[in-house]
């Protein structure tokens, strides 16, 4: 069985070493700590990799919790949805981000859609159809959505249920720090295994509250790190940037 944490680290590397000019060559070894080694002749670079997610420096980001409680919601009512009719679909949920989720309500979130959709099914091929705001009265999405849309796809490769989401997405110089203060008594550990390490701090833009935008300060800021480097890497604009350090080991 293939290690989808394992899969999508390897895939972070793999863009990061494409794009970014000064990271090392080598054969690359799947470990766990750090997780990967590059091999270049005696040279071995360690390189751990962390995601970014807005909100973790104050322990569990709740704004990622609602994101991944949101999709659910979709995937749960798409799969209801889809085991009785067969008709591909578009459906974007508009959420309120100032309502958040408990588990508990994810069934009757999604049987409440399932309902509204079945009642909203657009006949002709692209045709859109907003359920808005007067139409979920009554429900339990009269507070957890603004309005979902819905259009008839082509077929079954275009059916997508998701969410619009939109928020701030410029990052903080404690936020930074917090992610490799949380990673840097294990850089000691690691230093054992290889004769450098780097941290790569990946914001894959999956959700917004792992959308990252670095302002000049942010950007210039002096980190504290046990790491010989530090990047940042931005998937959505394809972006590698590399921090500015003072080594703090011996």
């Amino acid at each position: 069985m293939i290690d989808n944490k394992k899969a999508r680290e390897r895939k972070f590397l793999d863009e990061v070493a494409q794009i970014y000019p000064a990271f090392p060559t080598g054969e690359i070894i799947d470990t766990e700590s750090p997780d990967f080694l590059i091999m270049q002749n005696a040279k071995i670079t360690g390189i751990e990799i962390v995601d970014y997610v807005r909100g973790q420096d104050q322990g569990e980001s709740a704004e990622r919790r609602n994101e991944v409680l949101w999709q659910k919601v979709a995937d749960t009512a798409k799969e209801i949805f889809e085991s009785k009719y067969d008709v591909p679909l578009m459906i974007h949920f508009h959420w309120n981000q100032r309502y958040f989720i408990r588990q508990s309500e994810i069934s009757q979130l999604a049987n409440d859609v399932v309902r509204l959709v079945e009642n909203h099914i657009p006949t002709q091929l692209f045709e859109s159809i907003r359920i808005g705001s007067d139409e979920l009265d009554g429900t339990l999405l009269e507070n957890v959505a603004h309005f979902i849309t819905i259009t008839r796809a082509r077929n079954e490769k275009q059916s997508l249920w998701s969410f619009i989401s939109s928020g701030w997405i410029e990052v903080q110089t404690d936020e930074i720090q917090h992610l490799i203060d949380a990673k840097n008594d294990k850089a000691q550990e690691y230093l054992q295994r290889c004769g450098a390490v780097w941290l790569i701090i990946v914001a894959d833009g999956r959700y917004i509250t792992s959308n990252i935008d670095l302002p000049e300060a942010v950007a210039n800021n002096i980190y504290i790190s046990n790491f010989e480097q530090v990047l940042i890497y931005d998937r959505i604009s394809k972006s590698v940037f590399p921090l500015k350090l003072k080594l703090q080991r011996a």
